[in-house]
């Protein structure tokens, strides 16, 4: 009884190590999550550039401290706002039906972000190559 009692357990334990999301993977690696007031803290009154993982393309975003943004992407600017809630950043823009939230990620002065709702909840959504004080590509916030 004892043998199969362990095969159970371990082939459990083999189930949920598979089920790691990419954000845990991330994690293990040594990768830190930042709580909502590092984010803010990143991120406010300074443009973050960066890359996105699973399609091509690259970002800008200028976040004003009062909490409007500017993105401009391939397909043109876009405006709306952001705002931590807890310990992730959301960002909410007009033209989009859902507010898009993100956790931010940080090892070795390097920053990625994870997509935090969603059919892709938990999957790398990009990789931050600056971020810079102020409004450095002069991105219009209307």
């Amino acid at each position: 009884m004892r043998p199969l009692k362990t095969t159970v357990l371990l082939s459990a334990l083999l189930a949920l190590a598979a089920c790691a999301t990419v954000k845990d993977r991330y994690a293990e690696d040594g990768y830190r999550f930042l709580s909502g007031a590092e984010t803010r803290e990143l991120v406010s009154g300074k443009t973050v550039e960066g890359r996105y993982i699973n399609r091509n393309g690259t970002w800008a975003d200028y976040h004003a401290p009062e909490g409007r943004v500017s993105s401009i992407e391939s397909d043109g600017t876009h405006f709306g706002s952001w705002e931590i809630d807890g310990d992730e950043i959301c960002y909410s823009y007009p033209d989009e039906p859902i507010r898009n939230c993100l956790a931010v990620a940080e090892k070795d002065g390097s920053y990625v972000h994870f997509l935090a709702n969603g059919p892709y909840s938990g999957n790398l959504g990009g990789e931050w190559i600056s971020v810079t004080q102020g409004n450095v590509k002069n991105l219009p916030l209307e």
